[in-house]
């Protein structure tokens, strides 16, 4: 008998303690940070990705095949994705671009370029990716490819991250040749222009050459501002294929991913059938130095005031990224260097 005494009182402080731990759960259970949402929650000031996605209809279109992200209250086009592309165009304020110094034309424009995290395909809306990134950049005042672009043009001030490393800021071209012919050599890459070394997925532990410090060639240009400043992937060398960006202009011809809107053909291409389906962002290539091959590249604007297809890129004769007209016209319109060489476009 003395033995089943103290057997109860345990017994019921053991189911006590049991009943106890039981509570605490439920309370953690309701109360805990896991969240219930079936997406991320929205950023202080931005909308919650899947409202964002259900105001919003999906319509293919083609020339080149993709798809077009319309309001449903409105029915205007937010945005316009490309099939096997990474660039998009998101339509929203309207801004001017402008480089008084070298060109009395303007560039004003709705379209914002961005860069995907994915290759956008037919029912991308669907990935788990696309909502929030819908949600960031819709009516997004955040810089784009081409505010970007304009941040390494003549005089433009610098920018330094946390670690005192420069990334933006007015950019030479390359350093002068030594023939006397008053040019510059190309050769200045985005880890050239910050003084970084850098690694790619077919080239490890690149260092930067000290005679192309503070300069972005064309397609160093590119690179800076699509790949380091907005995420899209990178090569090392020029004939590496996949998801990324080569080194130099041949090498995006050929083997960069996206679509070819326009191939080289070897002659200028009918301007108006070459803009007919173009978009801010696009990529517009020229064959300059009379050399087989394509060997200038840079990005485009859009029509300027005066009218013209105008595109910016990083040049010799002005020494550095311009959207202006310093010897030649950075438009593809006329008859002028640059539209006279005109031969390919890529949309990445």
């Amino acid at each position: 008998m003395q033995l089943r005494k103290q057997v109860v009182p345990i017994v019921a402080i053991v189911v006590s303690l049991l009943l106890l731990a039981a509570l605490f759960l439920v309370r953690s259970v309701g109360t805990g940070a896991e969240p219930t949402a079936k997406s991320p929650a929205a950023a202080p000031g931005q909308q919650d990705p899947d409202e964002v996605l259900d105001e919003h209809t999906f319509r293919r279109v083609s020339n080149p095949a993709g798809t077009e992200v319309v309001d449903k209250e409105s029915g205007d086009v937010v945005a316009r994705l490309t099939d096997k592309a990474r660039t998009a165009v998101f339509y929203g304020p309207k801004h001017t671009f402008a480089e008084p110094d070298t060109t009395d034309a303007t560039v004003t424009t709705n379209a914002w370029v961005r860069v995907a995290p994915h290759q956008w395909k037919q029912g991308g809306e669907k990935e788990k990716w696309f909502p929030k990134w819908l949600a960031e950049y819709k009516g997004s005042k955040k810089p784009g490819a081409l505010e970007i672009g304009t941040q390494y043009f003549q005089g433009a001030p610098d920018k330094k991250d946390e670690d005192g490393v420069r990334y933006a800021g007015d950019a030479d071209f390359g350093p002068m040749k030594d023939d006397g012919s008053g040019l510059r050599d190309v050769g200045g890459d985005y880890n050239d222009y910050m003084g970084i070394t850098v690694s790619h997925p077919d080239k490890q532990d690149d260092p930067p050459e000290k005679e192309d410090a503070n300069a972005l060639d064309c397609s160093g240009f590119l690179r800076i501002v699509l790949g380091y400043r907005m995420g899209y992937p990178m090569f090392g060398k020029n004939d590496t294929k996949g998801d990324g960006l080569q080194r130099q202009v041949q090498g995006m011809v050929d083997h960069a991913p996206g679509v070819l809107l326009v191939k080289d053909t070897g002659k200028r291409p009918d301007l108006a059938k070459a803009t007919k389906n173009m978009l801010p962002g696009d990529i517009v290539f020229f064959e300059t130095d009379g050399e087989p091959g394509l060997d200038h590249s840079g990005f485009y604007m859009g029509k300027d005031s005066r009218g013209k297809h105008r595109f910016m890129s990083s040049r010799d004769t002005i020494n550095g990224p311009t959207m202006g007209d310093v010897a030649g016209p950075s438009i593809l319109d006329g008859n002028g260097l640059f539209a006279n060489n005109f031969r390919a476009v890529r949309r990445l």
